[in-house]
């Protein structure tokens, strides 16, 4: 488990570099926030999962995968709410039997029972 977390955190230090090591050029960063926001997952930093997932919807909106794992971080940070609106745009962009028994265990969560 220890190295995991060391793994996962060097992980985190080498994307954080290659981020700012690019400055304006954008091409490759929805990827690399994507990738240090998986990473940050590992190490259940999710607040800073949720902001790198965030980074990389922002770039790249069609992105069904980022808004899946940051739907999983706001659920490890009991952000229900959020949660369900990023389940729900995954089914939007990418509709498929396992989101929506995705988003009916969050609705349970929520105590939503429509």
């Amino acid at each position: 488990m220890l190295a995991l977390v060391r793994s996962a955190q060097a992980a985190i230090e080498d994307f954080t570099e290659v981020i700012e090591s690019r400055g304006d050029d954008v091409c490759d960063i929805p990827s690399m926030h994507f990738f240090r926001g998986l990473a940050y997952c590992k190490v259940h930093n999710f607040a800073a999962a949720v902001e790198d997932f965030t980074l990389n919807i922002n770039l790249c909106l069609g992105d069904a995968d980022a808004y899946l794992r940051r739907s999983v971080a706001y659920c490890a940070l009991q952000d229900w709410h959020n949660a369900h609106a990023d389940m729900s745009q995954v089914i939007e962009l990418e509709p498929t039997a396992i989101i929506y028994c995705l988003r009916g265990r969050l609705n349970t969560c929520m105590r939503e029972w429509d």
